[in-house]
């Protein structure tokens, strides 16, 4: 019983503990203007109509992200090798876009990025680095596109069949 209380305590601790880090960095955030981690765009860049709040969700006045392919196929490899494919994007909307953020599924898998917006019928390249050293046999790997767009997520897919060199088969 003793195990139970203290477990709960903490519990409401902690979340009283993260709504006033939320809060602080909300605060922070209105401080500095509404910058972002870089320095130059802020939340109000990044909002979605697509939220619990919004009446209809249309794609006027807002970026629209249209990626050439959202796969790519290397084929086979050779575990070891650092390889790489930039996907081309464009931005098909009425508003600039911006990228927030690009993140894998993996540490294997890493996502170079514009920085800066995207203007109406501008194109730009998202670059995915796959690092094979350690892996073998199909391997499959999505990153996932951050922005403001509506959906707010976008997903795209690397594959490869990783072999192993000569000498070590």
């Amino acid at each position: 019983m003793m195990v139970y209380r203290l477990h709960s305590e903490f519990v409401r601790n902690g979340r009283r503990l993260f709504q006033a880090l939320l809060l602080l960095t909300g605060m922070a955030l209105a401080a500095c203007g509404g910058e972002g981690k870089d320095g130059k765009y802020g939340p109000e860049m990044l909002t979605n109509p697509a939220t619990a709040g919004a009446a209809e969700v249309t794609a006027d006045g807002q970026p629209v992200i249209v990626f050439e392919k959202e796969e790519h196929d290397f084929g086979k490899v050779i575990q070891g090798e650092v390889i790489s494919y930039a996907f081309r994007l464009s931005n098909q909307g009425e508003a600039p876009l911006v990228i927030a953020d690009v993140t894998s599924s993996c540490g294997c898998t890493v996502g170079d990025y514009p920085k800066e917006p995207l203007q109406p019928g501008e194109e730009g390249f998202i670059r995915v680095t796959f690092d094979s050293k350690g892996r073998q046999g199909h391997q499959s790997k999505v990153v996932n596109v951050v922005a403001n767009t509506t959906p707010g997520t976008h997903s795209l897919r690397i594959m490869a069949d990783v072999t192993l060199p000569e000498w070590q088969k």
